[in-house]
């Protein structure tokens, strides 16, 4: 199956989920500072910022690359496996689909699922320097596994297990990154903007738990029922529609 709107759209505001989690949101100005080597209060009140967003933004760009890649390796290897599981297509849809319900269900804080408390990241040096500190730090950032970051990713990883051919189930992934990329990229550009902005989310942290839990609750019920295709979902409505009418 091709990858259709609704999924792309998913992975897109997976990764928008991922930036404004309550455990991600907070670390992004230290991720900032650590990466280029540039202080929060220097990124915030320097006068002449010019070098020093200069340097931001190609360490940001290198992070984003970091984690980049290994999303979309990720997204390659779920494609494969998937595929080769073709033949169990229906097992996969009904497990895949009950796994991202309970990943909802753990998000929205219903219970909790200890494994996915579990945090596992690659160490980087502190004698990494420059832009190559910053690749690290992208592919560390990627391989930890949080609380807030692995349901999402989880639920996006299991769509790409659903596509039919490998590019697919990478874009899918490449897509979850960019809605990541796209924000924490503008916060570099400038964090006076991006602490306004955290000052007036943070009260939102329960309220955005309990939408990503829904919305993953949502799509696991399309993956259990195989109704992940947008125009195909649009075109059941359409055939009860006509039928009632």
């Amino acid at each position: 199956m091709a990858v259709g709107n609704l999924s792309i759209f998913t992975a897109f505001i997976g990764g928008l989920i991922t930036f404004i989690s309550p455990c991600v949101l907070p670390l992004i100005p230290a991720y900032l500072s650590f990466i280029s080597g540039v202080s929060i209060d220097e990124m915030r009140y320097l006068e002449d910022k010019k070098q020093i967003t200069h340097r931001v933004i190609l360490n940001s760009l290198l992070f984003i690359a970091g984690f980049t890649l290994i999303f979309i390796i990720l997204g390659a290897s779920a494609s494969y496996f998937g595929k080769l599981l073709l033949k169990h297509r229906d097992i996969i849809e009904k497990v895949g689909g009950t796994l991202v319900i309970f990943f909802g269900l753990h998000t929205m804080g219903v219970f909790n699922i200890k494994f996915l408390n579990y945090e596992k990241t690659l160490k980087v040096k502190q004698t990494s320097r420059g832009l190559v500190k910053s690749f690290l730090m992208g592919l560390a950032f990627a391989a930890g596994w949080t609380p807030c970051i692995s349901p999402v990713l989880s639920a996006i990883l299991i769509l790409a297990a659903k596509q039919n051919s490998m590019p697919q189930g990478m874009s899918l992934l490449f897509v979850y990154s960019l809605g990541f990329s796209i924000p924490f990229f503008l916060a570099g550009m400038g964090i006076n903007i991006f602490f306004v902005f955290f000052n007036k989310i943070k009260k939102y942290f329960r309220a955005i738990e309990i939408c990503a839990g829904i919305l993953l609750i949502f799509l696991g019920i399309l993956i259990f029922t195989d109704n992940i295709n947008l125009q195909s979902l649009l075109d059941k409505f359409s055939c009860i529609s006509i039928y009632l009418s």
